[in-house]
């Protein structure tokens, strides 16, 4: 699962994926086939997680930081979803054994215990690595007892075109 990341991967910096250097403790390169999107549905509360491959193993690497924020690509068309999420806000909560996984003003909040956060970002990178372009997966409560019960339901697939704006993902340590 690692070894697709390798190559995006280096010991100096960690370069948000819109190109800004923003650590020092690995390095994303901003490329075109690193992207993500978040698109929600107000009414059903279902989050769409999208990306490239290489977006998706980003994020699951991300993940498993003690927090951050992505900036996300723009979909102006989010049929059949309602809107476009404009950024992913992360962080690890030592207090709580599950992920909480919601939307609030534009913004898909993740937080939750280490182990917890680690099992997200399995699935995540899982689903990047192994997965057809055509493949999805649901993670919610109750399927997988990590996920909080207060969660949306959250969706993972492969964007399925071309996203307006580029995204920017970061740690805070």
């Amino acid at each position: 699962m690692l070894d697709v990341c390798r190559d995006a991967v280096g010991p100096n910096e960690i370069e948000g994926l819109a190109g800004r250097s923003i650590s020092a403790i690995g390095r994303i390169g901003a490329r075109a086939d690193v992207m993500l999107q978040v698109l929600y549905g107000g009414e059903t509360r279902e989050l769409e997680l999208s990306g490239t491959r290489r977006g998706l193993l980003a994020l699951g690497q991300l993940l498993r930081g003690k927090g951050g924020s992505c900036d996300l690509s723009e979909n102006r068309h989010p049929f059949p979803y309602e809107r476009s999420q404009s950024e992913i806000a992360f962080r690890e909560d030592p207090e709580r054994d599950t992920a909480s996984i919601v939307t609030e003003d534009g913004i898909l909040r993740i937080q939750g215990g280490r182990e917890a956060l680690n099992l997200l970002a399995d699935k995540i990178e899982d689903f990047a690595s192994e997965s057809d372009a055509s493949d999805h997966c649901h993670v919610d409560s109750p399927t997988y007892d990590y996920i909080a019960p207060e969660s949306d339901s959250l969706v993972i697939a492969f964007m399925r075109r071309a996203a307006i704006s580029r995204p920017h993902c970061g740690h805070s340590r």
